[in-house]
């Protein structure tokens, strides 16, 4: 279980959870992308799907795991769950028991569990979801970060149990395009 965060908005989270789901069930393993950005829900949008049912339905208790699992429509072992409505509360559904609940009924189905949560910057349900994760892949972009900013999230992670994974620094030049950072191991091209 992946958790994707960055610090703020339009710094490209959505796009590395959405490859990163699809290189997995492009692999043959059972994946499924979630949408629990439930104040501002656009991974539907991506995919053209519906946002009826969603994670904010499932920890409602107004829909069941199977309720809210799309398939993706792009790869056979893909499969989607959006964010659904957006509740009055998310963050209070984010922190209930239910979310538990939820995580671990998804990893009895699943081989790998792809999160893209909201910015952690603009609300704190990023860390409080990534305690759910096993590891956390934190998204910069180039041209938006600001090093006290960074630290700053860095400094709340560190004040929790969630490992990083890795890095990702997208850029806007052709060149330098997807680069990953990955802990303890440089620069490379994916």
């Amino acid at each position: 279980t992946f958790s994707v965060i960055s610090d703020s908005v339009g710094i490209g989270k959505t796009y590395i959870s959405i490859n990163m789901a699809s290189i997995y069930a492009m692999y043959g393993k059972k994946t499924v992308l979630i949408g629990m950005d439930l104040r501002k829900p656009r991974i539907y949008q991506e995919f053209g799907l519906s946002n009826k049912l969603g994670v904010s339905s499932y920890l409602s208790g107004k829909a069941s795991i199977n309720e809210v699992i799309q398939p993706s429509g792009k790869l056979p072992t893909l499969d989607i769950i959006t964010a659904g409505p957006v509740p009055p509360n998310p963050a209070e559904l984010i922190a209930s028991d239910r979310c538990g609940e939820f995580f671990r009924e998804l990893r009895e189905i699943y081989d790998y569990i792809i999160i893209d949560t909201p910015p952690s910057r603009v609300v704190s349900d990023s860390l409080v979801m990534s305690t759910l994760a096993d590891a956390m892949i934190f998204v910069i972009r180039k041209e938006h970060a600001k090093i006290a900013e960074i630290n700053e999230t860095l400094d709340e992670i560190a004040g929790t149990n969630i490992d990083i994974a890795g890095v990702v620094f997208t850029m806007n030049d052709e060149e330098s395009h997807g680069k990953i950072l990955n802990k303890g191991r440089g620069i490379r091209s994916n």
